[in-house]
């Protein structure tokens, strides 16, 4: 008996009044499995991802979910910029996505995973950006949720965090079968966490391309780098994307 995928999008139309962002849009993602969205900028990676999200409605289309626990929060989401409480603590605004005492007691192990346990009463403005930003993953993975949803977490970290926190997020999602879509700009980041990569084209509404991942992940996954796949991997997504953008 096939397993039903945990996310299956079919048809899925969203537009703006007269201004359509996705149109036709079809796709499916397995428990566990972690895809990347690529396109230029403006052509609705996170309309899409905040229509997953139930954040925006569509016209047209069907989203279906297949979660298999029950839990009070299914999917998590972490956004491109952390939107942190100011006048909660950091233990307190990663407490905002928890709901058992068992959530509880995971937050503050993953606040020590990435090192902000001794940062765990400090208020938002008295911590950097990239640990700002660490509590903003965190909210989105300390619940279990089975579905995370990801719009581009790393683009303002460097280049120190944004390696250990790709590895962390590959870690979590990997040790727990959840899936992830991510929101990405960086080709980098997209092989190096994927296992497929969906290229969207800013003119049709649609996927132009789904590249499967066919490396093998090491455990530390800069590693992967010295792989002579990756390369051709990343020529093969760049060329996508310089073809999506001449297809109407």
């Amino acid at each position: 008996m096939l397993t039903e995928p945990l996310l299956d999008v079919e048809n899925l139309k969203v537009a703006f009044r007269d201004h359509v962002v996705l149109s036709g849009l079809s796709f499916q993602i397995s428990g566990g499995e972690v895809v990347s969205v690529i396109g230029r900028s403006g052509s609705g990676k996170t309309v899409l991802l905040r229509t997953l999200a139930g954040l925006l409605h569509p016209q047209a289309g069907n989203i279906k979910f297949n979660f298999k626990y029950k839990n009070a929060v299914p999917i998590g989401f972490a956004f491109q910029k952390a939107p942190l409480i100011p006048w909660l603590s950091v233990q307190e605004n990663l407490n905002l996505c928890v709901h058992n005492e068992t959530d509880r007691l995971h937050s503050q192990k993953l606040l020590k995973n990435v090192g902000l346990a001794s940062f765990k009463n400090h208020s938002p403005q008295d911590i950097s950006g990239g640990m700002a930003q660490k509590v903003n993953l965190l909210r989105a993975l300390s619940n279990r949720s089975e579905l995370i949803l990801m719009d581009e977490p790393f683009g303002s970290l460097d280049g120190f965090q944004r390696t250990e926190l790709q590895q962390f997020t590959h870690d979590t999602c990997r040790n727990f079968d959840r899936g992830l879509v991510l929101i990405t700009h960086d080709i980098d980041e997209a092989i190096l966490l994927s296992d497929r990569i969906f290229i969207l084209n800013s003119k049709s509404g649609m996927f132009s391309h789904q590249i499967p991942v066919n490396i093998i992940k090491p455990k530390i996954l800069v590693e992967m780098r010295s792989n002579t796949k990756y390369n051709q991997l990343y020529q093969q997504v760049l060329k996508s994307l310089n073809e999506t953008e001449t297809i109407n």
